[in-house]
C-alpha cells in the first residue's frame, strides 16, 4: 500500500502498481437505454422492460416481474446500431427490488451465445460510454429530482 498525502495534510491509502488486481468484468458494461422483452421460465408471455446497461456478456433489465436468482429467461432486444434484434438465453445472476418504483431490476449473464452474436454485440457497443458506477447514478438522480 503507497500512502501519499494531499496539500491540505490529508493521507490516503492508494494501491501501489506492482499490487494484483482482480479483473472483476470481462468486458465494461455500457450505458444504454433499450427496450426489451424478457420471458421468464414460468410465463409464456413477454414482458416489456428495459435495459439499462449492456455488454457482450450481459445486461442490466428492468421490469414488472420477480425474477429468482438462476432462473433461465428469454430476452429479445436491438443492440444499439445494429437493425437485427437478438434473442438469446439469460441466467438471472442477481436481483433487487425496488418498492417505491415497483421495479424489479436483474442482473443477466448470456447462456449459449455464439461467437458470431457476441462478435455483433460487441461491434454494437464500441464507442458508447460505460455505465456509471451504482453510487454515481444515485447522486445523478438526487440532483435531478
Amino acid at each position: 500500500m503507497t500512502v501519499a498525502t494531499t496539500n491540505d495534510g490529508v493521507s490516503f491509502g492508494a494501491a501501489a502498481p506492482e499490487e494484483p488486481v482482480p479483473e472483476s468484468r470481462r468486458a465494461a458494461r455500457r450505458a444504454v437505454n433499450l427496450s426489451c422483452e424478457l420471458i421468464a421460465s414460468r410465463s409464456d408471455d413477454p414482458s416489456p422492460s428495459r435495459c439499462a446497461d449492456l455488454s457482450p456478456f450481459g445486461m442490466s433489465v428492468d421490469t414488472d416481474h420477480h425474477l429468482d436468482d438462476q432462473e433461465l429467461v428469454v430476452v429479445s432486444f436491438h443492440p444499439p446500431t445494429s437493425c437485427r434484434q437478438l434473442t438469446l438465453f439469460a441466467e438471472v445472476k442477481r436481483g433487487i427490488f425496488d418498492i417505491d418504483s415497483g421495479t424489479f431490476t436483474a442482473g443477466l449473464e448470456f447462456v449459449g451465445v455464439t461467437a458470431i452474436e457476441r462478435q455483433m454485440l460487441s461491434g454494437a457497443l464500441r464507442g458508447l460510454p460505460p455505465r456509471l458506477p451504482a453510487r454515481f447514478q444515485r447522486t445523478a438522480q438526487s440532483a435531478a429530482g
